[in-house]
């Protein structure tokens, strides 16, 4: 998943990427000896110099009708320069309500967890 996750990133930005945080892995369903997966990877949010990716996995089962989702995460990137500092993330194009949805619920992610550092940052400092 997290090289998947690379690939879609690197696809944006073209640039090396390193990966910063894995969230919100869910594993919904077992996957079996014979079963095919399929890993899928979309860019859904970026601030100035990072971005969000979605990772959804499923497997194709001999059998069935439909592919079963088995597992999702949401993977954070920044880019990287030759003189490995982070760079500015290009911006990513939400020009469908879906996609400004998944734009808007990434924003809201962000600035949560930007938020929890500050004051986890703030606690240590009165320390």
């Amino acid at each position: 998943m997290d090289n998947a996750a690379g690939v879609a990133v690197f696809r944006h930005c073209r640039t090396n990427v390193v990966t910063v945080s894995v969230n919100d892995v869910q594993l919904l369903a077992p996957a079996l000896v014979g079963d095919v997966l399929h890993v899928g990877a979309r860019v859904q949010f970026t601030s100035g110099r990072s971005a969000e990716i979605e990772v959804v996995t499923s497997i194709e089962r001999f059998g069935l009708p439909e592919r079963i989702v088995c597992a999702r995460g949401l993977f954070n990137f920044v880019s990287l320069g030759p003189d490995g500092k982070t760079l500015p993330m290009p911006q990513v194009a939400h020009g469908t309500p879906a996609a400004a949805k998944r734009f808007g619920d990434g924003k809201a992610r962000y600035l949560a967890e930007r938020a929890a550092r500050q004051a986890q940052a703030q606690a240590q400092a009165v320390r």
